[in-house]
């Protein structure tokens, strides 16, 4: 019982739309590759690739069938402090 296992090649200064059409065309190359052996895929995603992944699965609901596990490691769905620019308006705001 082994595992394949693939990196992706998204590039991670790429915004999240560019990303999910990667992983997209990644995912539908693999499916069709496990019709063979009938295995299907676990989607791990560290940090920005986790809202990268979530959003190729949102965008292209059918790729859902071939997704066996979505892992979201650290991934910031709910935003994140430093992107948004909490920091700075906590910064200057102090008294």
């Amino acid at each position: 019982m082994g595992i394949d296992y693939e990196v992706s090649a998204v590039d991670t200064d790429a915004g999240v739309l560019v990303n999910a059409e990667v992983l997209e065309g990644e995912i539908r190359r693999l499916a069709s590759r496990r019709r063979a052996n009938d295995r299907r895929i676990v989607l791990y995603g560290h940090s920005k690739g986790a809202v990268d992944a979530l959003a190729a699965l949102t965008i292209y609901p059918d790729l859902i069938e071939h997704i066996a596990a979505f892992v979201s490691a650290c991934g910031p769905h709910g935003g994140s402090w430093i992107a948004n620019g909490s920091w700075i308006a906590e910064a200057f705001n102090k008294t």
